[in-house]
């Protein structure tokens, strides 16, 4: 954990010069760079790790998500716009104060992994709709935002030109949905509900690979009632005193 994935991961292990010449597609400078050679484009999302029900209540209750009815944490995925994973943040409780806004809030102002040294004023953040509450957040911290275009009060549909722009915003964003190559998929999944409908690595092999690569080479295991306090939450933002984010949010 600390020799090998610093080097593989995080805002740590590139430059922000080599994140901008290697990992940023030609048609996201060409729509959104505003003729900017330096622009670094983030894109933001976040994803779910489903869990099995909690005997410790108060991490149910925190872990149990509305909108998915089940339980779960919520990393966030900080990719480049060919794909290229920068960093992943969390994971996150699910309950409604740990929204994708909230979430990126946070970062921000924790300034996680030295984030707000690693990026320049010029840089792009392409979000999607869920990211609305934190959109002026993230232009007073210099930001450039790129978003879909809401339908508005009273519109049954979208002009031509905002539903134009909101198909350059999916162009640039789908690099963070879809993967795919020329060979056949081999080998088993995990036959629970979220490893049968998506072909990836459920909580079940998570647990399996964290605990066979990791865990049981450890000296100290980890309770049960321990575990709620690797999970972040993303509505504990600390002072300006103890904070190293020159802005934060205001309450």
């Amino acid at each position: 954990m600390e020799d090998f994935v610093p080097h593989l991961i995080g805002f740590q292990h590139i430059s922000h010069e080599d994140f901008v010449r290697n990992r940023t597609t030609p048609i996201a400078k060409t729509l959104f760079a505003n003729d900017s050679e330096d622009a670094a484009f983030i894109v933001t999302d976040g994803t779910y790790i489903y869990l099995q029900k909690s005997a410790d209540y108060e991490f149910q209750r925190l872990s149990y998500s509305l909108h998915k009815n089940r339980p779960l944490v919520k990393p966030m995925v900080i990719v480049g716009t060919d794909g290229y994973i920068l960093s992943v943040r969390g994971p996150y409780f699910a309950n409604a104060k740990d929204n994708d806004a909230a979430i990126t809030k946070h970062m921000i102002s924790v300034n996680a992994e030295g984030m707000n040294e690693w990026s320049e004023t010029s840089d792009v953040c392409v979000v999607d709709r869920r990211f609305r509450d934190v959109v002026d957040f993230l232009r007073e911290q210099e930001f450039n935002v790129e978003m879909p275009v809401y339908l508005k009060k009273g519109s049954k549909q979208h002009s031509v030109e905002e539903a134009n722009a909101s198909r350059l915003v999916t162009k640039v964003r789908w690099s963070l949905k879809v993967y795919s190559d020329e060979g056949d998929i081999e080998g088993w999944h995990c036959t629970c509900k979220a490893g049968a409908r998506v072909v990836g690595c459920c909580a079940h092999v998570a647990s399996v690979l964290w605990y066979l690569g990791y865990q049981r080479l450890e000296q100290q295991s980890v309770s049960r009632r321990d575990f709620k306090t690797s999970i972040l939450d993303a509505s504990h933002i600390p002072s300006s005193d103890e904070s190293d984010c020159d802005s934060l949010p205001e309450e």
